[in-house]
């Protein structure tokens, strides 16, 4: 079996569509992915909550079979070496937690195995993956690369942008972001009929069904998504 780690609801809805998209464009000689199960963390990511869900899945390797983990995090403004001292440290703190070997070795870089022995028999491999673009940002910044529809409701906020400027006011790309993905879903990407339930067809709060039913307007093949994609294989 496979686990994944993701932050949020959000990453978990994206994770589930790229995965589909995947597999149903995979050639014949292509290895398919394979997540079984994605776990949240539910409200943002913090030491403590990657901690505890890492040691949750220690507790299922002997009772369901777990073999592979991935922990999938946002980049945001750290360093890639930043993410993966916390990677470790949480990895180290719940195997101490749990009874097993702290000192074993950590991950080194994304997109690669460090295998973990529970026991004599049992050897669970992990890996990790940072969502980002060009070194940093989120979910919503990847979003905003691979929109495949005209934009121009979201673009005209660039002109909102400015007019904050000018009046010595700020927003921060992290939040910019958010907000130019919520409009382009909304205004741009929603049809009349949908927009008469916006709130349940055309908005991030119920991004799992934006994905299950108009995953088009955003573009699977962009070669912003290879790493990641080259993680989720890992999975197979």
């Amino acid at each position: 079996m496979n686990k994944l780690i993701v932050e949020s609801k959000n990453d978990k809805a994206f994770v589930e569509a790229l995965v589909r998209h995947i597999n149903a464009h995979a050639e014949v000689d292509e290895i398919l992915s394979s997540v079984d199960e994605i776990e949240e963390l539910g409200v943002g990511l913090s030491e403590a909550r990657l901690t505890q869900k890492i040691e949750d899945i220690l507790d299922e390797v002997r009772k369901k079979g777990v073999n592979k983990i991935g922990i999938l995090i946002d980049l945001d403004n750290k360093t890639f070496q930043e993410r993966l001292d916390l990677v470790n440290n949480c990895l180290k703190i719940a195997l101490k937690n749990k009874g097993f070997d702290p000192n074993t070795e950590g991950v080194s870089a994304i997109n690669n195995f460090v295998n973990i022995e529970i026991d004599d028999s049992i050897t669970v491999r992990l890996a990790c993956y940072f969502t980002n673009i060009d070194g940093q940002g989120e979910l919503e910044t990847v979003l905003k690369r691979i929109k495949n529809q005209e934009s121009t409701f979201a673009d005209c906020l660039n002109h909102w942008r400015s007019c904050l400027t000018e009046n010595k006011e700020t927003i921060s790309n992290k939040e910019f972001d958010k907000f130019w993905i919520s409009n382009y879903i909304r205004f741009d990407t929603c049809s009349n009929q949908d927009r008469k339930q916006a709130g349940r067809k055309c908005s991030m709060q119920n991004f799992d069904y934006v994905l299950e039913n108009k995953a088009d307007i955003f573009d699977f093949n962009h070669n912003s998504l290879d790493e990641m994609k080259t993680f989720l294989g890992l999975f197979d």
